[in-house]
């Protein structure tokens, strides 16, 4: 399984990309700093998981949802 983590704060998504990778059974981990970043990288890969702070720049936490959900169900 593929993991996305969309996290704005620095020290937050270190920490949990970190503990994704030793603590967990995902196949890649991946992690970006806003919802613009979040859809340049579903461009990219597919993602099986998607961890998701709902207050991030550039395009909300749930406008993003709705969006990965629309064009990658």
């Amino acid at each position: 399984m593929r993991l996305l983590i969309v996290e704005d704060e620095a020290l937050m998504r270190e920490v949990l990309t970190k503990l994704a990778r030793e603590r967990c059974s995902f196949e890649s981990v991946s992690s970006v700093a806003d919802g613009e970043e979040a859809l340049a990288a579903f461009e990219e890969e597919a993602f099986d998981v998607v961890l998701l702070d709902l207050l991030i720049p550039k395009i909300c936490g749930v406008n993003l949802a709705v969006r990965i959900f629309q064009h990658w169900p």
